[in-house]
């Protein structure tokens, strides 16, 4: 089957009940054409980091996406639907980002599904390396940094490349003036592989300093600023 709106609001009502005592306040629910993740939960919300507290804004409780790319047997969907529930769960009614997004928060969130017989870790973690494994290309997740120390309070901007446009990428930054240089990064995270670039800015976000693109980039795409950090980073050619 292939998911719709309607279907993950009626799955949605039904499970919230049946294992999470309708506490969650439901989010916005979406479809969309992902190729590399089977689903995502994204609080979009603001973060204080020492806490690890979200702040919600008015009504907002964020984004619940499934992908309609794929064709897939309704229990494996329902694993997906689940799973991005916990996630929900944690943020919504815990009122936590946590550190490990697959810690504590989230096992205690999916203890009575799990006992039910529901392998949503397995389904959601395989399953996503399956998809991305059918690419080559796909199996690295790579950083785009370009540098342009003349830019007016955008010295630095980041997005995500692959294999396949790297070098589209280098050729098009080298024609905007003042680009110092095109570094690329292998990015050694398993959060950033579910990173889907801006479609409507080839090189997504921007900041005076590298510190100020990836927390730019961080909070649009819900995951942790430190994803980002030096020590997950690998240059490449």
């Amino acid at each position: 089957m292939v998911p719709t709106v309607a279907w993950m609001r009626q799955k949605f009502a039904e499970y919230n009940k049946k294992y999470f005592g309708g506490k969650i306040i439901m989010p916005t629910l979406r479809v969309a054409n992902l190729t590399d993740r089977w689903g995502n939960y994204n609080p979009n919300a603001e973060y204080n980091w020492m806490t690890r507290k979200i702040v919600w804004s008015g009504n907002n409780r964020g984004v619940l996406t499934l992908t309609n790319a794929f064709d897939r047997p309704e229990k494996s969907v329902i694993s997906t639907l689940l799973h991005e529930m916990a996630h929900a769960y944690v943020s919504i009614v815990m009122g936590l980002w946590p550190k490990n997004l697959h810690g504590a928060e989230f096992m205690a969130a999916t203890e009575q599904i799990r006992a039910d017989g529901w392998n949503i870790n397995s389904e959601t973690m395989q399953t996503q390396n399956d998809v991305r494994g059918k690419n080559e290309n796909e199996k690295v997740s790579i950083l785009c940094l370009i540098k342009n120390p003349q830019a007016e309070g955008y010295k630095y901007w980041i997005c995500k490349a692959t294999q396949q446009n790297m070098q589209q990428i280098r050729a098009v930054a080298s024609k905007i003036q003042g680009v110092q240089s095109v570094e690329f990064y292998q990015v050694k995270s398993e959060a950033f592989t579910h990173v889907q670039s801006n479609p409507q800015n080839l090189f997504g976000w921007g900041g005076d300093t590298y510190t100020d693109a990836a927390l730019k980039m961080a909070k649009y795409c819900g995951i942790r600023p430190n994803e980002l950090a030096a020590d997950n980073l690998e240059q490449i050619q």
